[in-house]
């Protein structure tokens, strides 16, 4: 799920990976001594941690002004000679 979660991310699928990350760090509750293991902890956390980075990305792009050239200017592609 953790993967399904970075793939949704590249493709820019912002509610698709925190449906995703969420539903992995719902299932936190599910765990205890017996079944838990440092794999799934570190799991967790990184979930935890892409949920914020989301959030802090869907906050600063509401906040930042768009930076975006008027459409007609002629720009050369970057990385072709």
């Amino acid at each position: 799920m953790y993967q399904a979660g970075l793939v949704y991310e590249q493709m820019q699928q912002w509610q698709k990976a925190t449906e995703t990350y969420t539903r992995i760090v719902d299932r936190q509750k599910e765990l205890n001594a017996s079944n838990s293991t440092p794999a799934l902890a570190s799991l967790l956390e990184m979930a935890k941690w892409r949920l914020d980075y989301i959030a802090l990305v869907a906050e600063s792009q509401n906040e930042q002004p768009r930076l975006a050239f008027p459409p007609s200017t002629n720009l050369p592609a970057l990385g072709r000679h």
